[in-house]
């Protein structure tokens, strides 16, 4: 069987109408250290069409600055968003820069729906670990934000942080409770097998219906533990319309 049949006969597995359509960008984490335009002429320049929003870039004599503050209007992020279709980038992703059970979670994460929405960027990515007797904080931060951002047309996405957020099993049985189209997973293999040492190809079964982005992330445990390969910096991102037919 080659690749294209076993990928066919895991959509129609999966009752899948057909193929997933990805959309494979470069997010601006490694041009960290230069100014963000750098960042975003250099991944046009390489040929991407999409650009995931990192979040800071060190500017004028070194000073390092948010791609977009977590309180700027969301005309800024508009802003920035033409600024990347000018060079012929569409921006699909931002950071909310707040953990889940942060006390200011509720309006940043907000803001951040907002902002998003209009740049018509579709992806928030958020994470952190669960403080102990913070479950229910998470919980409960979630679902107040659900709706918020499928009114806004968003997604919150969950990545795993290491700990007990490390899986995609755990995130899964937290996006179980929280019960709500608007928060879903992205899931980053890279994390899965460096900070928890365990092999994601097991663990991505077991979330796959909730996946709505990835982040590629390379790393390897021989000859070293280590990030290695093109993706190595955090530097791609993948963001999928639906549920992806990745299932066994």
């Amino acid at each position: 069987m080659t690749r294209r049949e076993w990928l066919a006969a895991a959509a129609a597995a999966a009752s899948v109408p057909g193929p997933t359509k990805f959309q494979l960008g470069c997010m601006t984490l490694p041009y960290a250290a230069f100014p963000l335009r750098r960042a975003l002429s250099g991944i046009a320049a390489a040929g991407y069409r999409y650009v995931g929003l990192g979040t800071t870039h060190h500017e004028q004599e070194g000073e390092r600055v948010p791609v977009v503050a977590p309180d700027a209007p969301a005309a800024k992020a508009k802003e920035l968003a033409v600024r990347c279709r000018d060079l012929g980038l569409e921006p699909v992703m931002m950071f909310a820069g707040a953990y889940v059970e942060a006390p200011d979670s509720i309006g940043v994460h907000t803001r951040r729906v907002e902002q998003a929405a209009a740049a018509g960027i579709r992806f928030v990515i958020t994470f952190g670990k669960i403080s102990a007797g913070a479950y229910e904080t998470w919980i409960r931060n979630l679902k107040e934000l659900g709706p918020i951002a499928r009114g806004a047309g968003v997604t919150i996405v969950l990545k795993q942080h290491g700990g007990n957020t490390g899986t995609g099993q755990a995130c899964a049985k937290i996006l179980v409770e929280v019960a709500d189209a608007g928060i879903k997973l992205c899931y980053d293999a890279g994390n899965v097998l460096d900070y928890e040492k365990l092999d994601p190809i097991p663990d991505i079964q077991t979330c796959w219906r909730d996946i709505r982005a990835f982040a590629i992330k390379d790393h390897r445990t021989v000859p070293k533990n280590q990030d290695c390969g093109p993706a190595s910096e955090r530097s791609t991102t993948i963001s999928c319309s639906r549920p992806c037919c990745i299932r066994a």
